[in-house]
């Protein structure tokens, strides 16, 4: 009876756990790819109008922002993991969050000045 009271205990952590990994998840995919893959984009138009620097910039944005969005996910979710254990899951989720809505908005920022460049 023990086990069954302590599995129903940690199964909302757990929910709780995935469900704010999931949204951790959106926001790498908004800040790395959307974000900051328009912003790497722009630049290379903006600095080149050659079509084979857009054909790498494709090659180039699935392999880098992808390899390294694939590497933060993979250390996030046993860093969140770790966190509800400890009885920390909200504030190392809120870390994640906050430097990744700080780089989202460091990428519209740089995307804004080089649309306004290029104007």
């Amino acid at each position: 009876m023990v086990s069954d009271n302590n599995e129903l205990i940690t199964l909302p952590r757990y929910v709780a756990c995935y469900a704010l990994f999931a949204v951790f998840l959106a926001l790498v995919y908004l800040s790395l790819f959307v974000v900051w893959g328009q912003t790497l984009y722009n630049i290379i138009l903006l600095y080149s109008s050659r079509p084979e620097a857009r054909t790498l910039w494709q090659f180039l944005r699935v392999l880098v922002l992808g390899f390294s969005s694939f590497l933060i996910v993979m250390m996030g979710e046993p860093y969140l993991r770790n966190g509800m254990q400890r009885g920390l899951l909200l504030k190392r989720f809120l870390r994640l969050a906050i430097i990744f809505v700080v780089i989202a908005a460091l990428g519209i920022g740089l995307n804004t000045m080089v649309l306004q460049g290029a104007a």
